[in-house]
């Protein structure tokens, strides 16, 4: 096929590949072999700082009250924030005696938050639900990576409040309790 082509277009062909070859040689060295693809891996456990919070009522989300955690006192972990079910010890706080909590983002901070942070009216709405599933695990892995306060290490505690996404466990556990036709959706 390249010797069926005019003299001066075979000239040009061979004179465009060594132009290639030359340059690739030339500037091999200062450009270097490109750098290995490093692996992600997301975190699996993110740590919160655990306060207790008052319900702003409908729409107006959860804000944080300022001086009290969930591990002041004996009080303080049965209470709305430290727990869905106020006032019921068996559903107490369930993170040990420290204000900051490691919880599993897959497991329990997904679930609670996603079971906090979206209205009832979508509740059931299989693609609402992963929406806000999509985004609460990507705010939650940006946050890790990018601490909220400049020199921060990359753990800094976030806290439950809806300064970042509102977290109180086991509000996951009372969504059956309090829509019961929920369970009659399919997530699949």
């Amino acid at each position: 096929m390249l010797l069926s082509r005019p003299a001066h277009e075979r000239f040009g062909l061979v004179l465009g590949v060594l132009l290639i070859v030359v340059l690739a040689q030339w500037l091999g060295p200062l450009v270097g072999e490109a750098a290995p693809m490093q692996q992600f891996t997301p975190a699996s456990t993110v740590r919160l700082e655990m306060y207790v919070l008052v319900e702003s009522g409908p729409g107006r989300g959860a804000r944080q009250v300022p001086v009290e955690s969930c591990t002041q006192t004996a009080a303080s972990r049965q209470r709305f924030g430290c727990t869905a079910y106020p006032g019921q010890p068996s559903y107490a706080y369930p993170y040990a005696q420290s204000i900051s909590a490691t919880v599993a983002i897959e497991t329990d901070y997904l679930l609670d938050v996603i079971a906090s942070e979206m209205s009832p009216a979508v509740y059931g709405e299989a693609i609402a639900t992963r929406a806000q599933a999509i985004a609460s695990r990507s705010f939650v892995h940006y946050y890790i990576g990018n601490p909220p306060q400049a020199g921060s290490p990359p753990d800094l505690p976030l806290n439950n409040s809806t300064k970042y996404q509102v977290f109180v466990p086991f509000s996951f556990e009372q969504l059956n309790r309090r829509w019961p036709a929920l369970h009659l959706v399919r997530l699949d």
